[in-house]
């Protein structure tokens, strides 16, 4: 699972910090087309989190019997912060 903190100033919206969950897959954040329009008032959080998931049965005694069968799961959601505009935490 990974977060991220993005934050328009002036004209563009940059990402301030960003959070990896230690022993987790790395999760690519992608920001969404409307980050600037969602950030124009404050910050916007995005949550990103992936895993991947083989069926049991495509597998045989361990074997896997249709090739490669894992299935990648992602997910993102994006949240603004509620008592602030801003969410002034680098040590979250």
């Amino acid at each position: 699972m990974q977060v991220a903190n993005f934050r328009r100033t002036a004209t563009a919206t940059s990402q301030i910090w960003n959070r990896n969950l230690a022993g987790a897959a790395a999760c690519p954040i992608t920001a969404p087309a409307n980050i600037n329009a969602l950030a124009q008032n404050g910050d916007v959080i995005i949550v990103a989190a992936c895993a991947s998931y083989t069926p049991f049965m495509f597998t045989l005694i361990g074997q896997s019997i249709l090739g490669n069968t894992a299935l990648a799961l992602e997910e993102q959601a994006v949240l603004r912060p509620r008592e602030t505009p801003q969410l002034n935490c680098p040590d979250c």
